[in-house]
């Protein structure tokens, strides 16, 4: 989020200051979506986040696909970038922490299997494509979010950074969620009933700015 929102603000402001510093500023607004304590509420901004998404690899397709070329391109990496490999793949899949609460808060739970097996084929799919088609275009000079190698000057590559950091905040709150599902109950009976919200908020806020 850091990266992608100061190459965009270093466009208009020259002596804008480092990453950490973005990363302290954007700790605020996702420490307000980690106050949410409802995984309903927080399904409308993975909805927005969906549809941000959707938008921002249509753009990302329209400036990579032309270019793409397989000459200099080893298919096969070293064994040595395997374990990078399964480190990337684990954290683009992150997302399944999140499975049994969502199972637990739909309305028609038995519908679950099919909504699961539906998004993960189109998720694994969607990483499939951008990794090959960014591979396929930039080779090894690829970096570690491919936005990074997007145009700075232009505005639709400016826009699809700034997208894709509000999703990445959206799906850190979610994310967010089962940690505090999980640990919350337990350091809640050690205080008053009528201050729990406010040890929970607390409690809320420090785990964000640890992360």
């Amino acid at each position: 989020m850091a990266q992608n929102i100061r190459q965009v603000v270093n466009q208009y402001w020259l002596s804008a200051p480092g990453s950490r510093a973005f990363m302290a500023m954007i700790c605020v607004p996702v420490l307000f979506l980690a106050f949410i304590r409802s995984l309903k509420v927080l399904a409308w901004f993975s909805v927005i986040g969906n549809i941000l998404t959707i938008i921002s690899l249509a753009i990302i397709f329209r400036f990579i696909i032309p270019g793409v070329t397989t000459i200099n391109r080893p298919f096969v990496a070293n064994a040595t970038s395997i374990p990078m490999f399964f480190g990337t793949a684990i954290y683009a899949f992150e997302g399944i922490g999140v499975i049994l609460p969502i199972e637990n808060e739909m309305k028609h739970p038995e519908h679950f299997p099919a909504v699961l097996n539906i998004g993960m084929t189109l998720v694994a799919s969607l990483y499939l494509t951008v990794g090959v088609v960014g591979y396929l275009k930039y080779g090894s000079s690829i970096c570690g979010s491919i936005t990074l190698n997007l145009l700075n000057t232009d505005p639709l590559c400016q826009s699809v950074k700034i997208m894709l950091a509000i999703v990445i905040a959206t799906t850190y709150a979610i994310q967010f969620y089962v940690p505090i599902e999980i640990v919350w109950p337990k350091i809640k009976r050690r205080f008053m009933p009528s201050h729990a919200l406010t040890w929970e908020l607390l409690f809320r806020s420090v785990l964000v700015i640890f992360t």
